[in-house]
């Protein structure tokens, strides 16, 4: 048996009536398969408590409450077992719409609740996408093991930044840099991947479940949408001088918590991580946009033309490594970026 616990917020406004509506349906369908619990609105959050066997729950809670799109938000608290002795057992599905004037519910205890919902809210924000998905899910992320498994990591950075930081005011500098991880997320997020961290002015995300050739159209969308947007900014605006470059690998990473008892990360770490990062780091020398791996290229070759940019040296590597590049997009020239990035700023 097991007890799981969640909050969440109204999509949208629930009449009184639609809220019986829900309570009546939901005690017809859990009295059919063994649960007990409550639900109590507070303004616009769910509070909701389920009781019984872990399969009935978990379907429950999967299938059909984060399906729901009457809730947005939902924030797992709590998720345990217990032996035998429920806590509502004659309760199919309370309902307690504490919204209702006669409910004698202290102010203080909605505001609590309020606030909680705000501070899960911007944990969410500050999170990776995996623990906010495990979270949702019922799953504490400090008790996951590690696990190794093949993905592709894409690790993107700006090119010039740390001038720009440095004579930007501090306001203009974290606009590019917002405007840019935005652009990065959405695209990332909308091909299958997740973002993992942001590095100052870099970024690391890899793609799980995604195939390699969704990490490459993802890197393209990202160099295709900054181009629009350095040609839409006026003349001496820095938007027409960012640039990025994008690195590219497929491989085994550990995927685990990192860190001591007071500070923890989930995160990816190994080779594939590193080498990412190199490739991304190696954009200016070969001076492209986007450098991958052969795993990559080949399959973003079922999409695009890609081609060779020859074996290059890489640390760790005796042989050195073939890299690839997308054969149709605009070369960088890094000399001529770092040279128009100073003249910007002296113009301003």
């Amino acid at each position: 048996m097991i007890r799981l616990v969640y909050l969440s917020r109204f999509a949208r406004d629930l009449s009184a009536e639609e809220i019986q509506l829900l309570g009546k349906k939901s005690q017809e369908r859990n009295r059919a398969c063994g649960i007990t619990g409550f639900l109590a609105c507070l303004g616009d959050i769910f509070f909701q408590v389920l009781e019984g066997s872990k399969e009935a729950v978990m379907d429950l809670y999967n299938q059909k409450i984060l399906k729901d799109d009457r809730h947005k938000d939902v924030v797992c608290l709590r998720n345990e077992v217990f032996e035998s002795v429920r806590m509502f057992p004659e309760w199919d599905m309370k309902v307690i719409d504490l919204n209702d004037p006669a409910e004698k519910l202290p102010m203080a205890f909605r505001e609590m609740a309020g606030i909680l919902m705000d501070a899960l809210y911007t944990l969410n924000i500050y999170s990776p996408p995996t623990v906010t998905r495990l979270l949702a899910q019922g799953i504490n992320p400090a008790h996951c093991p590690p696990v190794r498994k093949p993905v592709t990591v894409m690790f993107t950075d700006l090119l010039g930044f740390t001038a720009l930081s440095e004579k930007l005011e501090p306001d203009r500098a974290l606009d590019i840099v917002n405007r840019h991880f935005e652009t990065c997320t959405t695209v990332i997020s909308r091909h299958g991947g997740e973002v993992n961290k942001l590095i100052g002015d870099g970024l690391l995300a890899y793609f799980q479940q995604a195939t390699p050739v969704e990490a490459a159209m993802a890197a393209r969308e990202i160099i295709e949408a900054m181009e629009k947007r350095r040609a839409a900014a006026r003349l001496g605006s820095v938007d027409r001088v960012v640039f990025a470059g994008v690195g590219l690998c497929y491989g085994l990473v550990t995927e685990g918590n990192v860190g001591g008892r007071s500070k923890k990360e989930f995160t990816i770490m190994g080779r594939t991580v590193n080498l990412a990062a190199r490739l991304e780091a190696m954009t200016r020398q070969l001076k492209v946009p986007v450098v991958m791996t052969k795993a990559v290229a080949s399959a973003a070759s079922e999409v695009y033309p890609v081609g060779s940019l020859g074996r290059q040296p890489v640390r760790g590597l005796a042989e050195g490594l073939e890299v690839f590049g997308f054969a149709d997009l605009e070369p960088l020239d890094p000399v001529q970026i770092y040279s128009d990035i100073e003249t910007s700023l002296i113009s301003r």
